[in-house]
């Protein structure tokens, strides 16, 4: 189609690269952050956000966005077979407009990591963060062994602090919330 070839005088860019309805963006991506050096374009990602959460003042931990499309890594760089290793100072994304917001105000506020998803990984997991007070052990959280059903995601179970009294286990669908207690 003419509509994909480059005009005569014309480079092409990264724009062209861009899938439909999205936007580029881009993040820091030190060696640390960005899973020492190993994300290439092509790849896809899940962004984890560091804040203050306003509403407990406890530091908190959160995948806000998942299963995200690296387009280029450092300055530009869009060839996933290059001979050079993968991010190691900034990468760029390909989110939806709503979602370069979010990630611009979860960088502001706090520090952004990147999670290597496997490739044919497609799975969308739940998150209800993690604060610096559950490191203890206070909170544990298993995924379910069970198979889930086509396109959804597997539950999180939560248990709450050991040495209370449990009234319950508080069982996570999506965004259903189900408590089972023992009898």
């Amino acid at each position: 189609r003419s509509s994909d070839l480059v005009g005569e005088g014309q480079v092409p860019t990264l724009a062209y690269d861009i899938p439909h309805g999205m936007r580029a963006i881009a993040i820091q991506a030190g060696e640390v952050m960005a899973v020492g050096t190993a994300v290439k374009p092509g790849d896809r990602v899940d962004i984890l956000a560091t804040y203050t959460s306003p509403t407990t003042r406890q530091e908190t931990t959160q995948m806000i966005l998942q299963n995200v499309l690296v387009l280029a890594v450092n300055k530009g760089e869009t060839d996933a077979q290059s001979k050079g290793g993968g991010a190691a100072s900034s990468m760029t994304l390909a989110v939806k407009p709503e979602e370069a917001e979010l990630l611009t105000a979860a960088d502001r506020a706090g520090a952004l990591r990147v999670a290597l998803r496997p490739v044919q990984d497609k799975t969308i997991i739940p998150s209800v963060g993690v604060e610096a007070r559950d490191f203890p052990g206070r909170r544990t959280m298993e995924l379910s062994t069970t198979t889930p059903d086509a396109g959804r995601a597997s539950p999180i179970i939560i248990n709450p602090p050991p040495g209370r009294e449990r009234s319950g286990i508080t069982i996570f669908r999506g965004t259903q919330e189900q408590i089972v207690t023992s009898q």
